[in-house]
């Protein structure tokens, strides 16, 4: 009877495992679908060039996430920067010459390793995730990034940041988890080591 028991509470162990690797795994494919990340390269990390990366992002952000705002999906939100890819562009390189850069910016919309970030409200963990990029000049200088959609790119309080991220989609226990004040520490640290499995493939 004891034996029985004791292999039904292992049984049942077990099981609750198994559906709470089925949740992580949930979670991780809503951060990875769902995000559309904003990754600007300056040219260098001179003060000149560090000063051009925040205003080409300034005048992109300006151009665009009102718009993506009202985007009820990321599949919405991906298809509106494809078709705008172009457009991006042209405004980022209308900034540079403004401001009598002799940079060029290149503007694409990718899949990019990110490793984990830490914003005002909310933390990502790592992993493969679509990106806006653009790159300016010889892009090695210091990034800068966000996510563009949901459109937390401007900095959100706690209550805001999960209304933006509820409108786009987003379950009670994933917004909790990325949520800087979370009680969900392990489900996140589960998930940022599965991004740093992912991104250690992605490279090859």
């Amino acid at each position: 009877m004891f034996k029985f028991i004791g292999k039904l509470l292992l049984l049942v162990a077990f099981a609750g495992v198994i559906l709470w690797g089925v949740s992580i795994y949930q979670s991780k494919t809503v951060l990875q679908e769902d995000v559309i990340r904003l990754h600007i390269i300056a040219n260098s990390d001179s003060e000149e060039d560090q000063s051009e990366k925040l205003k080409v992002r300034d005048g992109v952000l300006a151009y665009i996430q009102e718009e993506i705002r009202k985007l009820p999906s990321s599949e919405e939100a991906e298809v509106y920067i494809r078709n705008k890819l172009e457009e991006i562009e042209t405004v980022a390189n209308q900034i540079l010459e403004e401001n009598g850069s002799g940079h060029i910016a290149k503007v694409k919309l990718a899949l990019e390793e990110f490793g984990k970030r830490v914003y005002d409200t909310f933390s990502l963990p790592s992993g493969v995730y679509k990106a806006l990029q653009i790159e300016i000049g010889e892009a090695e200088g210091k990034n800068w990034w966000c996510v563009v959609f949901p459109g937390l790119c401007i900095p959100t309080t706690e209550s805001e940041f999960q209304d933006v991220a509820a409108s786009a989609g987003f379950q009670d226990t994933v917004i909790e988890t990325i949520s800087n004040d979370n009680n969900y520490k392990i489900r996140f640290f589960v998930l940022d080591l599965w991004g740093k499995v992912e991104n250690f493939f992605f490279k090859r």
